[in-house]
């Protein structure tokens, strides 16, 4: 009797403790961090998940011929939301008839797209109008149909995978490949680990959820064990990335903007130490390239690498960082991978473009204002999105794609043409490695003559 009088308090607070936490999280759903979210009931996670996270239910899986990692795209008009409110900025965009964002019918209407983008969320319209994306810009700036592949949260195995299901059938005359600085390196590294040991590289729950009344009803016991769980399996990488302060300010004085406040892409920092130290290598990216490279051998297109800086590259000038530690690791990261990239053009066969001189010179003369970027979610800004697409559309004048004659002054001047415009090129043998010059701020871009788009003068 006096054991269970002992312990009866002890029961009592922690079946207050369970009653207070389920409440909470019942109502207020969007603390749960999404590392535990996914490891919860399968059942009870797509009901939290939806209208805050995209669910299997909003997907589709894609078949892949590289032994990779399961590849889910949108299926067809479906909304997508954003917490941002940054100016310039959209909080829902919709999917396009297969999926991707585009204005709607592009697809269906459009049996030969010259231009193809493929890539992660800085090609997507992260936040933004389907028509306002560099490759929505490029196109209406050089007048060649242009379609966007761009899928969030993949890497550069899977933009070749898309591209091999959704774009070589429209016989595109040149295919962008947008490599992301910050991550895409990380998605390299787990596309390789889940084929040396495909049972571990995706988070799931496992199979003792499925029965189980209690994991299908509460929150807080989905939390507590999703929770352990994490630790388990992620307890040294979160300890390393809780020491890791990733905010930064743009511009040099107190009124400048504050970037990443939500603490996240942490794992940027962690690579850029990784690389540093030598424990993870470049070459993670090359199969991919060579992929690239051999299919537009064999498809006759033009294969440009582009490269998309993070925001504190671009600002690099301008940046101070809440931890100025991390400053250099971060400046060596950028260096490497740039470096890594041009050098592997030329023994690969693709054209490679380095996006950071042009949003550098777009930023010359800096003033705290109209910024590149989005400080809440760290993607391109629309204006961004114009920078990368004037200078694509120089480079694509200088390999003979598009005519320099029809090349517009700006964006938003003329829609696309709707059949193939100039003759098509063949791919040349001098994949030359560009990204200092042409396009951005040196290329003079003039208006159309009243001709149709490569017919003689």
């Amino acid at each position: 009797m006096r054991v269970l009088r002992a312990t009866l308090p002890v029961v009592a607070g922690l079946a207050i403790f369970a009653g207070t936490l389920e409440a909470a999280l019942r109502i207020v759903p969007r603390s749960i961090p999404t590392t535990v979210l996914l490891r919860f009931e399968p059942g009870l996670r797509t009901r939290i998940a939806r209208g805050r996270f995209s669910t299997h239910d909003e997907t589709i899986l894609l078949e892949r011929d590289d032994g990779g990692p399961k590849l889910r795209v949108w299926r067809p008009f479906i909304d997508k939301l954003y917490e941002i409110d940054d100016p310039g900025s959209r909080r829902v965009v919709t999917t396009d008839e297969i999926g991707f964002c585009n204005p709607p019918g592009t697809y269906r209407a459009t049996p030969a797209l010259d231009l193809l983008a493929i890539g992660d969320s800085f090609t997507w319209c992260h936040a933004i109008d389907a028509e306002r994306t560099w490759a929505s810009l490029v196109g209406r700036l050089t007048g060649l149909p242009s379609y966007n592949l761009g899928r969030g949260g993949q890497g550069p195995y899977e933009y070749v995978q898309i591209l091999k299901r959704f774009g070589l059938s429209r016989s595109p005359r040149a295919v962008m490949l947008n490599v992301f600085e910050g991550n895409d390196l990380r998605d390299s590294e787990e596309f390789h680990r889940f084929r040396l040991d495909p049972s571990g590289a995706e988070a799931a729950p496992p199979p003792g959820w499925r029965g189980q009344r209690l994991a299908r009803a509460s929150y807080a016991y989905n939390v507590l064990r999703g929770g352990i769980d994490y630790l388990a399996e992620h307890g040294a990488q979160s300890r390393l990335e809780a020491e890791i302060d990733f905010r930064y300010r743009i511009g040099t004085d107190e009124h400048g903007t504050v970037f990443n406040r939500s603490q996240s892409d942490r794992e940027e920092v962690l690579y850029a130490r990784r690389v540093r130290a030598g424990h993870i290598d470049l070459a993670l990216f090359d199969e991919a390239l060579a992929s690239f490279a051999e299919l537009a051998r064999r498809h006759r297109f033009e294969p440009i690498v582009l490269y998309t800086p993070s925001a504190h590259t671009v600002y690099r000038e301008h940046v101070s960082f809440f931890d100025p530690a991390i400053a250099d690791d971060l400046r060596r990261f950028s260096d490497a991978q740039r470096r890594h990239l041009a050098t592997r053009a030329a023994d690969l066969g693709y054209r490679f473009l380095d996006l950071t001189p042009h949003l550098r010179a777009a930023i010359s003369g800096f003033e705290p204002g109209e910024l590149l970027y989005f400080p809440t979610t760290l993607h391109y800004s629309p204006p961004g999105h114009e920078v990368v697409a004037r200078a694509v559309a120089g480079l694509l004048v200088e390999i003979g794609v598009a005519d320099p004659a029809a090349v517009v002054d700006g964006p938003g001047d003329r829609e696309p043409a709707a059949g193939r415009g100039a003759g098509r090129a063949t791919p040349s043998a001098d994949r030359s490695t560009t990204g200092g010059t042409h396009g951005g701020a040196s290329l003079r871009l003039t208006r159309p003559p009243a001709r149709a788009l490569g017919s003689a003068a």
